[in-house]
C-alpha cells in the first residue's frame, strides 16, 4: 500500500531538497540511525534540523500522510514541505533558532537598517522594532553605519518619517528589560556614551549585533531538544516509531531477525516503542487537561452571563413598571382637571342662559313688539349650546385616543394621515409618502391579481418563514425549499399554518417591513429599534434577515443588467460631449465599510484594511450612464485587505461590459491587463509619476475629463451612505453573512430616484404640464426620457464596432430594408450580437473556454 503524497518544498543551497519519487511509502525512513541521516535524506543540512520544533495537536495537511506538522512549515511535516527555515541571503539565515524567524513574529514591525549582520541574525524575538524619537534622528542619521546612501538620504528629505531599529543596535547599558520587552533607558543628564568615549544628548547606536545576540538572547534561548541514549530527538523517534508501525519495513524486520542476538537492536526497538508511547501519553494529557479547562471556562461564563442578564431584565422590569405607574396617574390628574373644568364651565353656562330666558321672557310680557328678536336670540344661543356639546364630544374622543397612543409601538399605519411618522415618512422608510410604501409593498408581496400571482390575502411577503425556522440544509441549497405551486398539497398546508399563525398576532407583515426600513434607515441597533416597534431583540434579528433575503432576491429580478439597446436609447449627452462616443457602459468604483474588530485573527486579518488602517468590508460598486445600478453591478464584498485589482478580476464585473466598450474607473483600479481579457477599453485618470511635481497639460485634461464624468458613481455612493445609515455604523461580525446583501439592497433602492444627468438640473419645471421626473429605473429599464438624454441608436459610428457598421452598411443597402429606419436596422444589429461573436473569438485566440451566450446566427441568417 502506498500514499500519494504530492511534494511541496523548495530548493535548499545543497542542490535539491526532495526526496526520490512522488509517493510516501511506509518504511521509507527505516535508513535513518541518526539526526545526519535525517538531513542527508531531507537534502538540508544538519542545522536546519535542529531548529524544528513540532505541532503535536496538527497533523500533517498532506492526504492520509501520518506525521505531525511543524512550525514555519505552513501545516506540513519536514517530508512534506521545507519552508520553515530561511534560505541563504534572505534574513535569519543564521539560524539562530525559531523564535528569530518569521513565523514566530507576525504582525510585529521590523527593523529599517541595511546591515547585513542584522539581515543575517533574523527578526528581533517577540518584539517589534523600537521607534526612534525625533530628537535621536540626527545622532542615528550622523553616524552613517546602518543605512545605505539611498535610504539616507530619504530619511534626511522625509524629516516626518519614522525610524524603527531592533534593540541589537544599541549598547545594552542604554536599554532596559521590563516585562519580556526591551525599552530605552533615559538617564537624569541626557549624556551617553559609545565604547570609544565620545558623548551623545541620546543612545547611540552599536555595531555588535552578533554580541548582543550571543550575550542578551542566545544565552536564555535554546532551540534544540533534548537529546535521547540513541543520539536522535524525540520527535524524529516519534517519526521512526510510526513509519516503522505503518508498514513492516526493513529495519523492522531487521530488529525483529536480531532480537535474540543483538542488544543494539533490542535497545532500538525498545526506544522505538517508548517515544511512540511517550508522545501517546502527551496528546492524551493534553487533550484532557484542554477539555477541562474549556469545559470549567464555559461553565462559570454561562452561570456569570445568566446572573447578568438576569439582573439587567430585573432592573429594566423595575424601571418600565415605575415609568407606567408614573404616567397613568399623570393622565388621571389631567383627566380629572379636564372633568372640573368641563363641569365649572357647564354650570356656568347654564346659569347665563337661565337668566337670559328670564329676562326675555319678562320682555315678552313687556312688549310684544319684541317677540321675533327674542326668538332669534334663543335660536342663536341653541346653536351655541350644540356646538359645545360637539366640542365636548371631539375633545373626550381626542383625549380616548391620547390613551390609547401612550406606549403603543410604531406600526405601519402610522405613516399614513394621522399617524405619529406621517410627517416624517421618509425618514423612517425609503420612499417619500405612505402610498408610495404600500404601492412598493403591493408589488413585492405579488398578490396584484396579475397572471401567476398569489391570491389575494396568501402573497409571497404574508407567508414568509421565520428564519429560524429554515433549516441548514435549505439556507445552503442542500435541500429544496417548500413548493410554491398554489395546486400542490404542500403549498395548501402552509397556506392554513400561516394563517393559523398570523391570527395570535397583531403585527402584520408590513409592520415587520417597518422595522426593517427604520433599522436600515437609522443605523441604531436591534434592540433599539425592537423597543420602538415593541417586538423581541430576537424577532428583530429575525426580520432582518427574512427581509434581506426577499428585498435582495426581489430587486435582482426587477433590475437586471441594461441591454446595449436599453442604454442607447437614453444615453447623456454630456458623456458624449466629453468622450466624443457612446460606448460608455460601466462607472466602477470601491466602497469600504467599517466592521467589529474579529477575535479570530484570521478574520482580522482579512478584514484590515492598510488604506483605512481598520477592519474594514470592501466592496466593488458600479453604476450606468445615469446612475442605474444592476444586480450584476454590486457583486459580493470581501475583506478590506483586499485590493482593488484582485477583487475586478476575482468577481469578472468586467464581463458585463459589452465587448469593445469602456469602463470609467479610479486611478487605484490598475485592471487593463484583466480588461483586456475580455475586450474592454478602461478609461482611467493618469497617475503622477515618480518625482513628478506636476503633470502634463494632456494628462491634466484627461484626468478632469473623465473625472467629471465619473461625478456620478460618487454621488450614488453617496446616496446610499445618506440613505443606508446602517452602513455609517461597525458592522457586526455576526453579519458579515448578509453585509453583501444589505449594501446591494441600498444600492437597488436608488433606482426610485431622479436620474443623474449632468449640465441639467432635475427639478427645474422646463415643461409646466409635466407630471414629473420619471426614475432611473423608469428611465433604462421602461423606455422613459428626460432633458439631457438621446437616443443615438441611430449614429451607428458613436456605438458601433467596425463589423457592427458593416453589417448595418449591408442591411441598410438591402431591398428588404430599405422602408427601415436608422433605428430599426441599428435594433436588428444589436440584437444579433456581434460583441459575444467578437468576445468569444478574443477566448478562442487565449485558448480559454467561453461559457456566455452565443452569436445569435438564427437572426443573422433571418434578417437576410
Amino acid at each position: 500500500m502506498s500514499y500519494i503524497t504530492p511534494l511541496k518544498g523548495r530548493r535548499s543551497e545543497g542542490g535539491s531538497s526532495y526526496p526520490s519519487g512522488e509517493r510516501y511509502e511506509p518504511g521509507m525512513l527505516s535508513a535513518i540511525k541518526s539526526e545526519d541521516d535525517f538531513a542527508t535524506f531531507l537534502g538540508v543540512q544538519k542545522k536546519c534540523i535542529e531548529i524544528i520544533e513540532p505541532m503535536n495537536d496538527q497533523p500533517c495537511k498532506t492526504k492520509l500522510c501520518p506525521f505531525v506538522a511543524i512550525k514555519g512549515n505552513n501545516k506540513h511535516c519536514p517530508i512534506h514541505r521545507r519552508t520553515w527555515f530561511p534560505l541563504p541571503g534572505t534574513r535569519g539565515d543564521n539560524m539562530h533558532g525559531p523564535s528569530f524567524f518569521r513565523h514566530a513574529n507576525v504582525g510585529g514591525r521590523i527593523c529599517d537598517c541595511d546591515q547585513a549582520s542584522c539581515r543575517q541574525a533574523g527578526y528581533f524575538p517577540n518584539q517589534s522594532a523600537l521607534a526612534i524619537p525625533k530628537q535621536a534622528r540626527d545622532v542615528i542619521l550622523g553616524t552613517g553605519m546602518l543605512f545605505l546612501e539611498e535610504k539616507l538620504h530619504d530619511f534626511v528629505d522625509n524629516p516626518e518619517k519614522r525610524i524603527y531599529l531592533y534593540p541589537w543596535h544599541f549598547f545594552r547599558r542604554h536599554l532596559t528589560f521590563k516585562n519580556r520587552k526591551w525599552s530605552f533607558k533615559y538617564n537624569d543628564d541626557n549624556i551617553y556614551a559609545d565604547e570609544e568615549g565620545k558623548k551623545f544628548t541620546c543612545p547611540p547606536p552599536n555595531n555588535s549585533v552578533r554580541r548582543f545576540v550571543a550575550e542578551e538572547l542566545l544565552s536564555t534561548t535554546s532551540p534544540k531538544d533534548r537529546w535521547t541514549t540513541t543520539g536522535m530527538p524525540k520527535w524524529l523517534m516519534v517519526m521512526l516509531a510510526i513509519d516503522d508501525n505503518e508498514s513492516d519495513s526493513a529495519l523492522s524486520k531487521k530488529v525483529e531477525a536480531e532480537e535474540d542476538m543483538s542488544p543494539k537492536a533490542m535497545q532500538m526497538k525498545v526506544e522505538l516503542h517508548r517515544a511512540r508511547a511517550h508522545s501517546l501519553k502527551e496528546q492524551l494529557d493534553e487533550k484532557v487537561k484542554n477539555s477541562d479547562a474549556i469545559l470549567a471556562a464555559v461553565n462559570e461564563r454561562h452561570a456569570k452571563e445568566k446572573l447578568a442578564w438576569k439582573e439587567k431584565h430585573d432592573a429594566a422590569l423595575s424601571e418600565l413598571k415605575q415609568k407606567h405607574e408614573k404616567e397613568l396617574k399623570v393622565n388621571e390628574e389631567q383627566l380629572k382637571a379636564n372633568e372640573q373644568k368641563y363641569e365649572k364651565q357647564l354650570k356656568a353656562n347654564e346659569q347665563t342662559y337661565k337668566e337670559a330666558l328670564k329676562a326675555k321672557d319678562a320682555d315678552i310680557s313687556a312688549a310684544t313688539s319684541v317677540i321675533h328678536d327674542q326668538k332669534e336670540t334663543i335660536e342663536r344661543l341653541n346653536e351655541m349650546i350644540a356646538n359645545l356639546d360637539e366640542d365636548v364630544k371631539e375633545k373626550a374622543e381626542l383625549l380616548k385616543q391620547l390613551r390609547a397612543s401612550v406606549g403603543r409601538p410604531l406600526k405601519f399605519q402610522d405613516l399614513f394621515d394621522g399617524g405619529m411618522l406621517s410627517k416624517n415618512v421618509k425618514n423612517f422608510t425609503f420612499f417619500h409618502t405612505a402610498k408610495q410604501n404600500d404601492l412598493f409593498l403591493e408589488v413585492l408581496n405579488y398578490a396584484d391579481g396579475s397572471p401567476g400571482s398569489y391570491p389575494e390575502g396568501d402573497g409571497l411577503c404574508e407567508n414568509l418563514c421565520r428564519y429560524k425556522s429554515v433549516s441548514w440544509d435549505e439556507r445552503s441549497g442542500k435541500q429544496d425549499p417548500p413548493s410554491m405551486d398554489m395546486d400542490s398539497t404542500e403549498y395548501k398546508a402552509l397556506i392554513v399554518r400561516k394563517k393559523a399563525a398570523r391570527e395570535r398576532y397583531d403585527r402584520t407583515w408590513k409592520d415587520d417591513f417597518l422595522a426593517f426600513s427604520i433599522y436600515l434607515r437609522s443605523g441604531a441597533t436591534q434592540e433599539y429599534v425592537a423597543c420602538l416597534c415593541g417586538i423581541s431583540s430576537s424577532r428583530m434579528s429575525e426580520i432582518l434577515y427574512e427581509w434581506t433575503q426577499v428585498l435582495d432576491d426581489g430587486l435582482q429580478q426587477w433590475f437586471p443588467t441594461p441591454t446595449r439597446s436599453q442604454v442607447l436609447r437614453a444615453y447623456p449627452d454630456r458623456f458624449i460631449e466629453a468622450d466624443g462616443h457612446a460606448m460608455c457602459f460601466l462607472l466602477l468604483d470601491a466602497v469600504e465599510i467599517f466592521a467589529q474588530q474579529s477575535s479570530n485573527p484570521n478574520v482580522a486579518s482579512t478584514t484590515y484594511s492598510d488604506y483605512k488602517k481598520h477592519p474594514t468590508v470592501k466592496f466593488l460598486a458600479g453604476c450606468g450612464v445615469t446612475g442605474e445600478t444592476s444586480a450584476d453591478t454590486v457583486p459580493d464584498g470581501n475583506g478590506g485587505k483586499g485590493s482593488d485589482v484582485m477583487m475586478t478580476d476575482d468577481t469578472n464585473i468586467l464581463e458585463i461590459v459589452p465587448f469593445g466598450s469602456t469602463a470609467k474607473v479610479d486611478k487605484g483600479f490598475i485592471v487593463d491587463n484583466i480588461a483586456s481579457k475580455h475586450g474592454v477599453r478602461i478609461d482611467r485618470p493618469q497617475k503622477r509619476k515618480r518625482h513628478q511635481k506636476q503633470q502634463s497639460a494632456i494628462d491634466t485634461a484627461q484626468t478632469q475629463k473623465i473625472g467629471n464624468t465619473r461625478i456620478i458613481i460618487e454621488n450614488v455612493n453617496g446616496g446610499v451612505k445618506s440613505d443606508v445609515r446602517y452602513l455609517n455604523a461597525l458592522i457586526p461580525c455576526h453579519q458579515f453573512g448578509i453585509i453583501s446583501q444589505l449594501v446591494r439592497i441600498g444600492f437597488l433602492m436608488q433606482n426610485f430616484k431622479k436620474p443623474l444627468i449632468q449640465n441639467n438640473n432635475p427639478d427645474s419645471k422646463l415643461d409646466e404640464s409635466a407630471k414629473g421626473v420619471p426614475c432611473r429605473a423608469e428611465v433604462r429599464w421602461y423606455g422613459a426620457t428626460c432633458a439631457g438624454l438621446s437616443d443615438v441608436r441611430g449614429s451607428i459610428y458613436k456605438w458601433g464596432l467596425n463589423c457592427e457598421i458593416e453589417r448595418h452598411s449591408k442591411l441598410q443597402k438591402m431591398e428588404a430594408h430599405k422602408d427601415k429606419s436608422m433605428v430599426e436596422i441599428s435594433e436588428m444589429v444589436l440584437s444579433e450580437r456581434w460583441d459575444l461573436k467578437k468576445r468569444e473569438e478574443l477566448y478562442a485566440i487565449d485558448n480559454r473556454e467561453y461559457k456566455g451566450d452565443k452569436f445569435r446566427q438564427d437572426l443573422y441568417e433571418k434578417h437576410g
